[in-house]
Formats: structure tokens, C-alpha cells, sequence
């Protein structure tokens, strides 16, 4: 193959992953549980110009960039490749000091506990973060990997199981930070107004589905 026929070659290949593999499902609007793409997809359009979204590691850095629909003069920045849990709050902050606009950090409630003293720093600057804690129930890609590898075991990965996580509300309110709770699909639009509304530091909880996994066909 020369150069062109690779390149309309990788394109195909491109499109035909894309067609397979939806941004989210198509009934994602009225499921009983939030699914983490279709929430996503629906904040990152109400996102003023300039905003800059990061992820954590786990299922929310394998979904977010993919997700979330960037338009000019937004970013995305992950770190995926290193799978570092609990980067994006650090990682937030230091954007936090160049950026323009508004800083984005997509975190799971079991990455966001690794660096949970940062909030301080957030709160001491006013720096406008707005922190989504994708809460699926404890660490859901050690959970998937768990059963996928173990015959379906799981252990310390969520409440049944060894892994206990915090009330988030009580967090936001312990270091004065807005908070909201978005518990279902009707929550979204709602809770994503009160998300973009201010300038301030935020704290955003979405229950989401806990066996939601990083691909699926359409």
C-alpha cells in the first residue's frame, strides 16, 4: 500500500469502528441508571469556549475523551496511558493557573479519594474547577477485571465486597464547596445548569450505572 491507500484505508477502519461502536447507548436517555457517555456527551455541549476537560484513570479516563464532544478552542487532556488513580484533581489544579476559561475534572468516586486534600488548595485559590465524581459504585474497572479473570469474584472493589467510600456531600460541605447530586436521567439537564452556572469551585456527583463497561456495541 502507498501512503493514500493506507490513509483511506485507516479512515474506512475508522469509520467502521465508529458506526460499531456507538458514543453511548441508543436508549441512554431514558434508562433507569445514567450511563457515563451519554452524560458525559450532554455536559461537554453545555460547556462554555475555552473549557478544559480532564480524567482520571479507570473506566472515566478509558471513556471521557471519547465521549465528551470538544468544539473549537476546547482540550481534553488525559492520562491514561499511566493509570495513575486520583491524577485529575492535581492535574486539574495545575491547569487551573493558565487556563482561560473553566477546568473540567471527571474523576470515579474511587480515584477522587487518592488526592481528596487537594480540594483545599482548590478552595484556598478559587480556582473555577468543577469536579464530576462519576460514582459507579467503588472501583468498577477493577471490579470488570476482577470477574472477568477471577470466575466472576470480586473482592475490594465495593461495599459488598471490602471497599467502603465516603458521603461526597458531607466532603463538599466540609471544605465549602457548592455541591449537587444528579441521581437519574431526569437529574441531568438540572444538575448541569447549576454545574455552568458559576465560576466558583463545584462539586458534581452522578450516580451512574455500576456495570457500564468501555465499549459496547450500538
Amino acid at each position: 500500500l502507498d501512503i493514500m491507500e493506507a490513509s483511506d484505508w485507516w479512515i474506512d477502519k475508522c469509520n467502521h469502528w465508529k458506526e460499531i461502536f456507538q458514543p453511548y447507548a441508543k436508549d441512554a436517555n431514558c434508562a433507569d441508571k445514567i450511563d457515563i457517555k451519554y452524560f458525559l456527551a450532554t455536559l461537554s455541549d453545555a460547556l462554555p469556549k475555552e473549557a478544559v476537560i480532564l480524567s482520571d484513570a479507570g473506566l472515566t479516563g478509558a471513556v471521557t475523551t471519547g465521549a465528551c464532544r470538544l468544539r473549537n478552542g476546547q482540550r481534553a487532556i488525559a492520562s491514561l496511558a499511566q493509570g495513575e488513580m486520583g491524577y485529575v484533581l492535581p492535574g486539574a489544579i495545575g491547569v487551573a493557573t493558565i487556563a482561560k476559561g473553566m477546568v473540567v475534572a471527571v474523576s470515579g468516586d474511587g480515584s477522587f479519594m487518592m488526592n481528596l486534600q487537594e480540594l483545599q488548595t482548590v478552595v484556598r485559590n478559587q480556582f473555577n474547577i468543577k469536579v464530576i465524581i462519576m460514582n459507579n459504585n467503588g472501583y468498577s474497572g477493577v471490579r470488570h477485571g476482577q470477574k472477568a479473570h477471577f470466575r466472576g469474584k470480586s473482592i475490594g472493589t465495593d461495599p459488598s465486597n471490602g471497599l467502603d467510600l465516603p458521603n461526597y456531600g458531607k466532603i463538599a460541605e466540609a471544605f465549602g464547596i457548592e455541591y449537587c447530586l444528579i441521581r437519574n436521567v431526569g437529574d441531568i439537564a438540572e444538575g448541569i445548569e447549576k454545574v455552568v452556572a458559576t465560576e466558583k469551585p463545584f462539586i458534581c456527583e452522578v450516580m451512574c450505572d455500576e456495570t457500564q463497561v468501555d465499549l459496547h456495541n450500538g
